[in-house]
């Protein structure tokens, strides 16, 4: 076979990790994803978790410019990982499943998400057959999770927004090196497998970090291509409750998992539990430049993204929105949601914003039907003076302007 010849970079901004166990056929796919998709920035970690010997002497012999470890056992994929980070001589890490596959400029859109404060970053996973694999999983109280859209189109608006997790998958994660020794890593005991990624990120939010997620890095993850299902069943049912004893403190504050059909408000609390404040901007017209859109609705829009960054910020609009206008919004973080959408999400707003007498006449029923204990925070109709009034209300609300979401801090009382 052709050899896989990796950029060699004297001084990477990025280590990439990938632990290996047989599946060949993906293992060659995702490395020559990230090939070819990926710009010369970093250098590639491989490290193999007992494969068949014929798959790591190809190993060894096709991959060029690649630092390669061969554990004569599988190790686990924590373990294994931590062995790769160990090596990395890059200020970033990235964690990337052996049957990940990477899209053109994913590595770009995670790197901007980061910032200060931010540890670690995860893409919109897509299935093989490209529908939605997870937008960002859910955490519930009971220390069960979810994939957030599961089988769904991945482009519609409420996966295209970025938004805080509660954690991350490993299948692809941007993570701060230096966050990631700090927290000592993956923690072992998990081994082989499951709730490793959980435990890291609740990891790094106690110690003041944030994880992130990043909808226009794109990797489609086939899912078990090295593993057995019942294998994985057992692993889980293991881990679960060491996970749920570490950490029952913290997730008595999320909502209850949803029963066997699915609840869209527990999963609007679980998406959005780690938000301060949920407001729920009301227009009739779409918010955007003048004449086509909103112009003051566009201002308002974008000073409360930069008043509010922690808040869940969700619109709804009586007039469609163009592409343009829209991913310009969800590059704020705004989630542009339906009137169906805030309908199933009873009583989940804490303000809404009523943008003009004419969004309080075509959506009032609706909002009076399915959040009636909600505050109605004011009417505004093109008053250029209503930052201070609209910053009072929301604090009477119970939304703070402008804060850290969390001390940076070891001392977090989970």
């Amino acid at each position: 076979m052709k050899k896989l010849v990796f950029p060699s970079v004297g001084r990477p901004e990025v280590s990439i990790v990938i632990v290996t166990y047989g599946a060949e056929r993906w293992v060659r796919r995702a490395l020559r994803a990230v090939l070819d998709h990926t710009e010369p920035c970093y250098e590639l970690i491989v490290v193999d978790n007992g494969s068949p010997p014929a798959m790591v002497h190809r190993l060894e012999t096709e991959l060029e410019n690649a630092r390669l470890v061969v554990n004569g056992t599988n190790r686990g994929f924590g373990p294994a990982s931590n062995q790769g980070a160990a090596l990395a001589r890059a200020p970033l890490l990235v964690f990337l499943n052996s049957d990940a596959l990477v899209h053109p400029g994913w590595l770009g859109f995670l790197r901007e998400r980061m910032n200060a404060d931010v540890a670690s970053v995860a893409p919109r996973f897509l299935n093989l057959d490209q529908t939605l694999q997870e937008a960002g999983p859910l955490l519930f109280g009971n220390g069960y999770t979810q994939f957030n859209g599961f089988g769904d189109d991945p482009d519609k608006s409420e996966y295209l927004f970025p938004r805080e997790l509660d954690y991350a998958s490993a299948a692809c994660l941007l993570v701060r090196r230096r966050a990631f020794c700090e927290v000592g890593g993956f923690d072992a005991m998990y081994a082989p497998a499951y709730y490793e990624d959980v435990d890291l990120c609740l990891e790094l939010r106690r110690k003041g970090y944030r994880t992130m997620y990043e909808p226009r890095a794109l990797v489609t993850h086939v899912r078990g291509a090295s593993g057995e299902p019942e294998l994985a069943r057992r692993l889980w049912a293991r881990n679960h409750p060491l996970f749920f004893a570490r950490w029952k403190e913290f997730l008595a504050t999320r909502p209850e998992y949803t029963p066997e059909h699915g609840s869209a408000r527990l999963q609007a609390a679980a998406r959005d539990a780690s938000t301060l404040g949920r407001i729920l901007l009301v227009t009739r017209r779409f918010p955007g430049p003048a004449p086509a859109g909103d112009l003051r609705g566009a201002e308002l829009a974008t000073w409360l993204a930069g008043a509010y960054p922690f808040a869940r910020r969700t619109l709804i609009s009586a007039e469609p929105p163009e592409k343009v206008q829209m991913a310009e919004l969800a590059s704020l973080g705004w989630e542009i949601a339906t009137a169906e959408d805030v309908a199933r999400r009873t009583f989940h707003y804490d303000a809404v914003v009523w943008r003009g007498s004419e969004a309080k006449s075509q959506f009032g029923r609706l909002i009076e039907e399915s959040h009636s204990a909600t505050v109605s925070i004011l009417d505004l109709d093109d008053q250029p003076e209503t930052d201070a009034a609209l910053t009072q209300a929301l604090a009477a609300a119970g939304i703070p302007l402008d804060p850290a979401p969390y001390a940076l801090s070891s001392e977090d009382a989970f």
